[in-house]
């Protein structure tokens, strides 16, 4: 039987979310918090507020959840000069699937339910824009995060990885979403697709914009010195 299935056999909702709560405050009193620990305590939360119907804040729980022990190992790589924000493409999320799945999993371990809620969310975030105010940009980072929890439950997931690049994309993240782009290019499902090829020359002309805009700044501004130098 899993929590989820057992706080609502106890009806003790309420006292668990208290609970939680604390432990969470006690978890972030230290510099370093453990992300196993973190992870787990969100995601219980979030099977929490799952119980008592308040999809939004489980959501997030389950989001933050999902993405704690990544999250951790971003701010180590950050700290020794990597700058690669697609590391966790590669890093095994063992224990914090092991976890999800004894929160929400049942016997058979399914997490279609938990797929399908965060999916939801990642849709119904308006991102379409990046340049019209802090809140739509606000919006792509949630729905970012969104698609990295989803990659956690299914790992390679083609639509989650074709969503996160198209939100590094209007983040200006061009790079970090043609290495994605990249990625799914590789695949012979999405080779020949036109909306990833588009989407991939698309990120290629905004890094080529930049790249000739920063030319043309360096020979406008340090030409005219050079003369009146010589």
């Amino acid at each position: 039987m899993t929590f989820a299935q057992r706080l609502t056999m106890m009806h003790k909702t309420d006292r668990a979310i208290a609970m939680l709560n604390e432990t969470l405050e006690v978890l972030r009193l230290d510099e370093k918090p453990d992300p196993v620990k973190l992870t787990e305590a969100l995601l219980r939360r979030g099977a929490c507020y799952l119980t008592k119907q308040h999809a939004d804040q489980a959501v997030t729980d389950i989001t933050a959840g999902l993405n704690a022990v990544n999250d951790a190992l971003a701010k180590e790589i950050s700290h020794s000069d990597q700058n690669d924000e697609l590391f966790f493409l590669d890093q095994d999320n063992e224990k914090t699937t092991k976890i999800l799945k004894d929160v929400f999993g049942g016997k058979s371990g399914n997490l279609v339910d938990i797929h399908h809620l965060l999916d939801k969310a990642a849709t119904k975030i308006d991102a379409e824009d990046r340049y019209k105010t802090v809140t739509k940009v606000d919006n792509i980072r949630v729905c970012s995060d969104l698609c990295r929890a989803l990659l956690v439950i299914q790992p390679g997931s083609k639509d989650a990885l074709f969503k996160l690049a198209g939100c590094y994309a209007k983040l200006g993240k061009n790079k970090l979403a043609i290495k994605i782009f990249d990625r799914l290019v590789e695949d012979p499902q999405f080779a020949q697709d036109a909306s990833v090829r588009s989407a991939r020359a698309a990120c290629y002309r905004e890094l080529g914009d930049k790249v000739s805009l920063a030319n043309d700044l360096v020979v406008f501004s340090s030409s005219p010195y050079e003369r009146i130098l010589q």
